[in-house]
């Protein structure tokens, strides 16, 4: 009698002879892996040794089996029942044909077809294998191949005639080849009169002309024929969605088809993507799990649980499902789209790139992928390929989402009216779509006025029951700040969305344009009492807490919405902000963002500002750590990368820093910022060429990149070549017409190489270009510099004749008398500034420091009408306390610099002026402590002589 050795058994014979091969190769135990790779055929032996060992049953018995247990849909049970008879008999035909038909099944066409050859091979029933053959070439796609070894194939049995036919029909069909489908179809109904695959391929014609009746009472009349068709069960959810979009209804016929075979690859993966649409994540998680039993087609499930995993908001978990979908070579388009769907998503434009084009290269008439690929490339700025990209489908005309996004790329590039006539386009092919209609608007307000795009967009409004265009008009009226129609126009969007917290919020954000903060406070309330948990009024609420200097009730608010929503991201961002801003423990701040990270860790935001807070305060090797974490999670994102680049550099490894900005040149291949990254760093270790080449390339994608510019005019200089680097500063000026930067280059570069007069003539240049306050400032004191001082006070006299109105430079002539000690002539000029801005705080201070320093009265007055202006300015409360001290107001002057000094704890010139307060009232013991203080500041303080002096007073 055949005694059958345990699994625990062959499992120990199995380890055992991995000992054996360990002492005989005499390596370690991490190289057991590759061992078992070299010698894999031996335990095997041993395993299909034992197993033989097992069997008792007969093949022919197995094979009955094997049968029953496939027509049970037990898939697992008759591929174990098949390869045990096949393993005393290899030469089974039907052993090889059932296993063919069980890869089928689990949704391994190519399998199924090498061993439906093999029982072709071994004569099992002709017109049987051939008629699975040719299902399972279907599945593969192998459709020319079935139209030519079986179009004309000559079988026995009507049935088997029907069903080949049936196949034949659907290969032509799936060629686009209608004609000769219908033809092979008739011809097997000829053979049998109501065959339900050859109905319900009729059936599938008719959905695909919109003969919705005829498609659903061919399928009906299947299933009334043979009500356990799953099949048929199949199709009727099909052509439910397609045709009818009834998807509760596709959902129950697919389930049945399920519930009939398990393994029904293409109803499993339908009811899946059902399930998901209608958003019902649960229910799709379980039948996926349930599908993975039964299924050998992991790309299709790992496809499925991609999908499940992108619609539920897990990026995370959808790349990683795609990935694994893409491991196994396939470069299936519904793959490739969804792939791209998902980098599109985490901001990984270069890779969602890459996948939409090669999608699109497979499938060029595949609309949803060319749309996204624009769309794709919009965001990367490559505006001019997206035009190309959507000019077949705009060529044709018929698709108002493409002529949409051609109004936005051609918008990027400026060219407006290409971008109007584009939206004009998109809103006449989908009157029904009022997003075009906002867009066409907006593109035409340049053109049109704003009177006229007011009333677009209230007519769109008007008859649209959402609200895009409510938002538009309100943010056009914000712009042109209308606030009281912009008001009004909340009123109307309220209406239609009477519990949202959105126009409420909106509406607050009027008020606080309108300094209406009182108003603002209540609105915000309004939202919150709709929902307590929306996150913009709590922090418009925050805010204005914050202004009122209750950072405590800020702080507050945040708290409050993590009791009912723990896992509030911005909630934990914004306490995380708050406690910084207070000057909280670091400790604190750190575990509210890794709290943050923990509970979102596809969020990059909470990981970028653990990052920075370790950066800024001078932790490089724990925001190096961050920032590795960081990448690990999201290894493609730009921002993230560029603070991997700075914490590696900031912790002394270049050659990383360089490795991250390298990686972000290719992840944002349209901006400069890698760039000018790589050259920072090549600049510091003194490669002057490469940081130059980089440079370059920065200017290369935006030209007028300033900070390029600036960095390669010091390299000139340094090289001695100041011609090329006044070069650049010109091109600066031709770019910047209106700014002062470029004549600021050019002037600096001229007085670098001791030419004050040419620096004085690039301002007057300027200053013919753009007459104003800071060319003129700039010229006078390139004048002064110069040596040339009638010329400035020339200038200056012209100047204010010309422009008696400009206040910034008749203050700026103030400060040159105040430096000067010309008391008089600056209060002239500081009351002249007060004569055209009565609310000028720093030219009431410094009147009111003038009149201090003269002696004269009225110091206290000016002093205090500067600190209603500005309650929190060290400097005027400093200027205040001096003035109530030459009016011997000893207690208030001492109790306002001690303000003065609580602003700026720091500035040790304060904390001698309050010492010397202290002296004058008397109050020596108070005053030797700050003289003291100051002392131990040493050389921080220049004025350590006159302590000292004070100090012996005392």
């Amino acid at each position: 009698m055949q005694r059958c050795l345990s699994f625990e058994f062959l499992q120990i014979l199995n380890m055992r002879f991995l000992a054996v091969l360990i002492e005989q190769e005499g390596v370690g135990v991490k190289k057991v892996n590759g061992l078992v790779g070299r010698h894999r055929i031996l335990p095997l032996l041993v395993m299909s040794m034992a197993i033989s060992a097992c069997n008792t049953k007969a093949p022919a018995d197995l094979i009955e089996s094997a049968d029953g247990y496939l027509k049970k849909g037990d898939i697992k049970a008759a591929v174990i029942q098949v390869k045990d008879a096949l393993s005393q008999n290899q030469e089974l035909p039907r052993g090889r044909f059932l296993l063919g038909k069980i890869f089928l099944e689990s949704g391994d066409p190519a399998a199924a077809i090498v061993e439906l050859r093999k029982a072709q091979q071994l004569g099992y029933a002709p017109d049987e294998t051939r008629s699975e053959l040719a299902r399972a070439m279907l599945a593969a796609e192998q459709y020319q191949p079935v139209i030519d070894e079986f179009a004309n194939a000559k079988l026995s049995d009507a049935r088997a005639i029907a069903d080949l036919k049936t196949s034949v029909a659907t290969a032509y069909a799936s060629l686009n080849k209608f004609a000769e489908a219908n033809r092979e179809i008739d011809a097997g109904l000829a053979q049998v009169a109501d065959y339900p695959s050859a109905l319900l391929l009729k059936a599938r014609f008719a959905g695909f002309e919109r003969r919705t009746d005829d498609a659903l009472r061919l399928t009906d009349k299947v299933l009334s024929l043979a009500p356990q068709d799953p099949q048929a069960w199949f199709q009727k959810g099909e052509l439910l969605i397609l045709l009818k979009q009834d998807r509760a209804g596709a959902i129950e016929a697919f389930k049945k088809a399920v519930s009939i075979r398990p393994s029904h690859t293409a109803a499993q993966s339908a009811l899946i993507e059902a399930l998901i649409n209608q958003r019902e994540f649960k229910d799709a998680a379980e039948q996926l799990a349930a599908f993975r039993k039964v299924s050998r087609n992991a790309v299709l499930t790992n496809y499925l649980e991609a999908r499940l995993a992108f619609a539920n908001g897990d990026l995370k978990k959808a790349g990683a499902a795609i990935e694994a979908a893409q491991k196994t070579g396939s470069d299936a388009v519904p793959i490739l789209e969804l792939a791209g769907s998902i980098q599109l998503a985490n901001g990984s434009l270069l890779k969602a790139e890459r996948s939409f084009s090669k999608a699109l290269s497979v499938q060029p008439d595949r609309l949803p992928v060319r749309l996204l690929l624009a769309q794709t490339e919009i965001r990367m700025g490559q505006a001019a390929k997206a035009v190309a990209t959507l000019q077949p489908v705009v060529a044709a005309g018929n698709v108002p989402a493409a002529h949409a996004l051609a109004g936005e790329a051609y918008l990027a590039l400026g060219d407006l009216e290409r971008s109007r006539s584009s939206f004009a386009a998109a809103a006449s092919l989908d009157p029904s779509d009022p997003a075009n209609a906002v867009k066409l608007a907006l593109a035409d307000q340049k053109r049109s006025g704003y009177a006229s795009t007011v009333a677009a967009l209230q007519k769109i409004a008007q008859t649209d029951k959402g609200t895009s265009a409510d938002l538009a008009l309100t943010s056009v009226q914000l712009l042109q700040k209308d606030f009281d129609a912009a008001l009004k126009s909340l009123d109307t969007l309220e209406q239609k969305l009477p519990k949202n917290p959105l126009p409420h919020n909106l509406r607050a954000k009027v008020y606080v344009l309108r300094d209406d903060l009182p108003s603002a406070r209540k609105s915000y309330e309004a939202a919150l009492a709709i929902d307590p948990v929306f996150v913009p009024a709590v922090e418009g609420l925050a805010s204005l807490d914050i202004k009122e200097k209750n950072i405590s009730a800020a702080r507050g608010r945040f708290e409050a919405v993590l009791k009912i929503d723990p896992n509030n991201l911005q909630s934990l961002l914004e306490l995380a902000r708050l406690k910084t801003a207070e000057g909280g423990a670091k400790s604190e701040v750190v575990e509210l963002l890794s709290q943050a990270i923990r509970l979102h860790p596809a969020e990059a935001e909470p990981r970028l500002m653990l990052i920075e807070l370790h950066l800024a305060d001078g932790n490089s090797r724990a925001a190096q750590s961050a920032a590795r974490d960081a990448i690990a999670a999201l290894p493609d994102h730009p921002d993230l990368l560029d603070a991997l680049g700075r914490s590696e550099a900031r912790a002394g490894v270049p050659e990383q820093a360089m490795a991250a900005f390298s990686k972000l040149a290719g992840v944002e291949p349209k901006s400069p910022r890698a760039f000018m990254r790589l050259a920072s760093l090549q600049l510091s270790a003194n490669k002057v060429n490469l940081a130059e080449q980089n440079l370059r390339r920065a200017l290369a994608l935006v030209p007028d990149y300033l900070q390029a510019q600036q960095a390669l005019a010091r390299i000139a200089v340094n090289r001695g070549k100041p011609e090329e680097a006044i070069a650049i500063a010109r091109t600066v000026q031709s770019q910047r017409t209106s700014e002062t930067v470029g004549h600021d280059m050019e002037a600096e570069l001229e007085l670098g190489r001791g030419n004050a007069g040419a620096a004085a003539d690039v301002y007057r240049r300027a200053l013919k270009k753009a007459p104003v306050s800071i060319f003129a400032i700039k010229l006078h004191r390139t004048l002064v510099v110069a040596g040339k001082k009638a010329d400035a006070d020339r200038f200056a006299v012209e100047w204010t004749a010309g422009h008696p109105r400009d206040a910034s430079f008749i203050a700026y002539l103030g400060d040159v008398a105040l430096s000067a000690r010309q008391f008089e002539v600056a209060e002239q000029q500081f009351r002249k500034v007060l004569a055209l801005e009565p609310d000028n705080a720093a030219a009431l201070n410094n009147v009111a420091h003038i009149l201090v320093q003269t002696g004269k009265p009225g110091g206290v007055q000016l002093a205090e009408q500067a600190l209603k202006l500005q309650p929190d300015a060290a400097g005027v409360l400093d200027t205040l306390a001096s003035a109530l001290a030459l009016e011997k107001q000893w207690p208030q002057a001492v109790e306002v610099e001690r303000r003065a000094l609580k602003l700026e704890p720091g500035n040790q010139l304060l904390r001698f002026n309050l010492a010397k307060l202290l002296v004058q009232s008397g109050d020596k013991q108070a005053a030797r402590v700050e003289l003291e203080a100051l002392q131990k500041a040493g050389d921080a303080f220049p004025g350590q002589a006159e302590v000292a002096r004070l100090l012996q007073t005392l």
